[in-house]
């Protein structure tokens, strides 16, 4: 089973049985995926990786990268890879994108690189598929307060979205029943 089948188990397990359990089920998948890999070949020379890339960290067939604000997740994904395959680095490396960042996010984009069925993406993309990952945002905003600080809500409204005719992606509020469940706990901090 692909990384799409492995998440639509390890949803189920999530919604029904727990987070444990359906991690459970995807590292029972992650080792079958590994069977015939030899990590060496997931392995970058990082001391080739241009230091304009932002490189946070990596691990076998991964690549954390820091993603500025005011850049597109595609636009950055194909710098890197530009970047990452010129003839100075050396490194022949296809990036997969795991996961995206909205256009004005800053922060730590996780890359895969090989190809779309190499470990690492499969591993990944179960993990979306599931929608297991966390993701934590710190929003700074002006004008009037949200209320007290250390006040604490949860906004359960739909996210859509929708590709662009530039390839590019948008998401936005949507009304109930349209669009992706989107959960957010949002905490006033002062």
């Amino acid at each position: 089973p692909d990384s799409s089948h492995a998440g639509s188990v390890a949803s189920v397990l999530h919604a029904h049985v727990g987070s444990e359990a359906a991690f459970s089920f995807l590292r029972d998948m992650l080792k079958k995926w590994c069977q015939d890999v030899r990590l060496e070949h997931y392995r970058l020379q990082i001391d080739r990786i241009p230091n304009s890339i932002g490189l946070l960290s990596s691990g076998p067939g991964v690549l954390g990268i820091l993603k500025p604000a005011g850049v597109s997740t595609e636009d950055l994904m194909q710098q890197v890879s530009t970047q990452l395959n010129s003839r100075a680095s050396g490194i022949d490396a296809r990036l997969v994108m795991i996961s995206r960042l909205d256009h004005p996010t800053s922060g730590a984009l996780p890359v895969a690189w090989g190809c779309q069925v190499a470990m690492a993406a499969q591993w990944f993309h179960a993990q979306f598929a599931a929608r297991l990952p966390k993701k934590e945002y710190i929003c700074l905003c002006e004008g009037a307060p949200l209320g007290r600080i250390g006040l604490k809500a949860e906004i359960g409204t739909p996210i859509q979205t929708m590709v662009l005719p530039n390839s590019t992606s948008r998401s936005k509020v949507a009304p109930r029943g349209v669009g992706r469940v989107a959960q957010t706990w949002v905490e006033v901090a002062g």
